[in-house]
């Protein structure tokens, strides 16, 4: 049996990648300075570490993150000049997502 426990990121900006995943809910666990890890409530973790801009990208990579009101969330990102690619809207699956994308271009859902 395995299980997937953590992705890693490669950021351009480490402070500024920290800062947009800890406004989505997730929490600083490690704060080193060139690494930061966050976690989610049910143990999945993030990892980042800054690299340049030749090293970034992942275009077919899509992160999806539930938080507990996703129409809340969204009010109060958007009211900070959060750019969504998609406001919170009912899926066909049960799920209410909205898109938005990550400071270095990594596509993230939010849905609750």
């Amino acid at each position: 049996m395995s299980s997937i426990t953590h992705v890693f990121m490669q950021v351009l900006d480490l402070q500024r990648s920290k800062a947009f995943y800890e406004s989505l809910g997730l929490k600083i666990v490690m704060d080193e300075p060139k690494y930061v890890r966050l976690a989610c409530e049910n143990g999945f973790y993030i990892g980042m570490e800054q690299r340049d801009a030749t090293e970034i990208g992942g275009s077919g990579i899509e992160l999806n993150i539930q938080v507990d009101d996703i129409d809340k969330l969204y009010e109060a990102l958007s009211s900070k000049d959060v750019a969504f690619e998609q406001k919170p809207t009912d899926m066909p699956w049960g799920a209410r997502h909205a898109f938005l994308k990550d400071p270095n271009g990594y596509r993230v859902g939010l849905y609750s």
